[in-house]
């Protein structure tokens, strides 16, 4: 594909005629739709997601076991039969830097390592890329929360064709940050298949952080958040972060305000579960090459991610 900004309507950044890498199947073909056969990425294991294997189109709970939503409102997923799809994050002790750099106030946080062939990715998770060109970032992701924030901290390792960062997004548009060098943090907080269009749904969050500007300034959220059917895409300028940008890649820190997230009210708290996937974004000058790697998951419907549990 000569530019992975042209072409057909995407799955929020997951191109709909982008193919997963070594030949598995090719993803969604359009934003919200649902298959009944879902991508997954390239692996010699036999094991799979339960999550993954349960047809979208089906509007039942997951088949691991029932799913329901608690007294708050919030949904909560099942744990997956597959403890590859049930990821954690630990509840963070004091003050969490969120300046660009990941320092000792991380040291709690549980890392996940996001490459075309790290284990989970290859068991659960996908890779997204033009053909035949494989994404070209390597990424450790760190995850800790507190009252009040979801805190997220990315360590890229990036080759020379995706530098420099600094390019930020196509067209200066900032819903184009998914084709560029960038994090989804994506969280469903409500019944994930009660709607056709899941996607544009309410509960459905998935916040977009990139270490900088078209200019080169500062690191950029976009906050993108199904809204009654469609969906509603905000720039918060006051959520905390940071990001430091090297020669060969870059850190990036952010706290997601738990307020953000509220179509559905909630609290967090000590074994709290919600649906939840990351994916790391990489792209290369004029934006080729371009890839992106799922940790769980195949597009963005939620049933196919992983379940987050919220840990002391």
């Amino acid at each position: 594909m000569a530019d992975a900004r042209v072409g057909r309507r995407r799955v929020v950044g997951l191109l709909s005629t982008a193919a997963v890498i070594a030949g598995a199947s090719p993803l969604l073909a359009a934003c919200g739709s649902k298959s009944s056969s879902p991508a997954t990425s390239t692996s010699s294991s036999t094991v799979k997601n339960p999550l993954l294997t349960k047809s979208s189109a089906s509007k039942s709970s997951p088949s691991s076991s029932s799913a329901a939503s608690s007294s708050s409102g919030l949904y909560t997923p099942s744990l997956s039969a597959n403890t590859s799809a049930n990821l954690v994050a630990p509840q963070a002790t004091g003050t969490v830097s969120t300046a660009g750099t990941i320092d000792s106030t991380w040291s709690k946080a549980q890392q996940y390592t996001i490459t075309t062939t790290s284990p989970t990715v290859l068991l659960v998770g996908s890779t997204f890329a033009p053909a035949s060109t494989p994404p070209i970032q390597n990424d450790v992701v760190y995850l800790q929360w507190d009252s009040d924030y979801f805190y997220v901290a990315e360590d890229r390792t990036q080759t020379s064709a995706g530098l420099p960062v600094t390019e930020g997004w196509t067209g200066n548009q900032p819903t184009d940050v998914y084709l560029w060098n960038s994090l989804g943090v994506f969280f469903c907080t409500s019944d994930p298949t009660v709607s056709t269009n899941e996607y544009n749904y309410n509960g459905h969050y998935t916040a977009w952080g990139t270490p900088s500007t078209p200019t080169g300034t500062k690191p950029f959220i976009w906050l993108r958040a199904g809204d009654n059917g469609t969906q509603s895409n905000t720039y918060p300028t006051t959520w905390p972060i940071g990001s430091v940008i090297t020669s060969t890649g870059y850190t990036l820190t952010m706290a997601i305000p738990w307020s953000a997230l509220q179509a559905v009210p909630w609290k967090p708290g000590v074994g709290t579960r919600v649906l939840f996937t990351l994916l790391p974004t990489a792209a290369g000058p004029s934006g080729k090459p371009w890839g992106q790697i799922m940790l769980v998951g195949n597009s963005d419907v939620a049933t196919t991610w992983g379940v987050l549990t919220l840990n002391a």
